[in-house]
């Protein structure tokens, strides 16, 4: 059932502003939930499909701020438990309700809420890996939604377009305004990208995933995933990246053929755990799946990215470098 325009529709497009934390390592947005609202900094993710938000009810291990129910007026709470076990095996648990949320100038009612009541390995960083909106597709819910978080914000006439753009800044770009990113909801910017926009069709109903004719390091296929920092890449290949020093990673798909810089590949000192200076980290890991690479915000930071939930399509275009 199509759901009727609500109250809280104002624009056709939303503009979040990114945080980037830890040298390209984490880019984190501002959400708000409920009536008043109450501003959260949360993860977008495009490799899940539901909204995790912290909470005081009950006992809350949360780090950061968290949400209180009792204050939004427009909270409604279905105390259906949920389980979340993430990849770095942190495990969220709490209960399943409703609520107003507000993003980027536009907002929107009857979005579907994990409210975390615990978490086993709250993050470090100031936001919590439960912190999140998830942006994938709705096989992927944890409370079996048959709708996405995109989708719905169409239906209620929140934005005009089932779209969203997404640009990752760099934090060594001098420009001012460069070093966080940004997400636009209904659409994109071409401020961010020049050259030409290449389309590229998933075929999963789980990931933003497409194949991969050739890359420099050969995998059958991959997905996008905006949570993740690092690039995932079979075992055999990735031990034999840590032997490239110079130039880029090409990597070729039917229609285009998209570079990253090596220097990208390369994680801070702060991000090595000793600290020492003559130790340098990589930022390519081993994925679980031999035929699967994972391209996360060491990838995205290079390439403007448009999801298109219609025609289940990721377009690319190259992202304006440093001047």
């Amino acid at each position: 059932m199509a759901l009727a325009a609500t109250k809280y529709s104002k624009f056709s497009t939303g503009r979040v502003p990114l945080v980037n934390q830890g040298k390209d390592a984490l880019y984190l947005g501002n959400i708000s939930v409920g009536t008043p609202p109450h501003t959260l900094l949360v993860n977008f993710d495009t490799g899940s499909s539901s909204v995790l938000v912290p909470t005081n009810a009950g006992r809350s291990d949360c780090v950061g701020s968290v949400f209180d129910p009792g204050r939004s007026k427009t909270f409604h709470n279905y105390s259906k438990p949920f389980k979340a076990l993430f990849g770095d095996q942190t495990i969220d648990t709490g209960y399943t309700g409703t609520d107003v949320i507000h993003l980027g100038g536009i907002a929107y009612s009857n979005q579907s809420l994990g409210f975390i009541t615990s978490e086993t390995y709250p993050n470090t960083t100031g936001a919590s890996p439960g912190m999140l909106f998830s942006l994938g597709f709705p096989a992927l819910s944890l409370f079996n939604e048959s709708t996405s978080t995109v989708e719905l914000m169409s239906q209620v006439k929140a934005i005009s377009k089932v779209q969203v753009g997404v640009w990752l800044g760099k934090q060594d770009d001098p420009r001012p305004g460069c070093q966080g990113g940004e997400f636009v909801f209904g659409g994109y910017n071409p401020n961010h990208f020049t050259g030409n926009l290449t389309k590229l069709t998933t075929f999963s109903a789980y990931y933003w995933t497409f194949y991969l004719r050739s890359a420099t390091l050969l995998a059958k296929d991959q997905w996008e995933d905006i949570w993740s920092s690092l690039e995932g890449q079979p075992v055999g290949h990735s031990l034999q990246f840590q032997n490239i020093h110079h130039g880029s990673t090409h990597i070729q798909y039917s229609r285009c053929r998209l570079s990253i810089p090596n220097s990208d590949m390369v994680l801070p000192e702060r991000f090595n755990g000793t600290r020492r200076k003559d130790l340098c980290l990589s930022a390519v890991k081993s994925a679980i799946d031999e035929n699967i690479v994972i391209l996360g915000d060491t990838f995205l930071k290079n390439w403007y990215s448009i999801y298109d939930y219609a025609d289940k399509t990721v377009t690319l275009a190259k992202a304006k470098m440093l001047m």
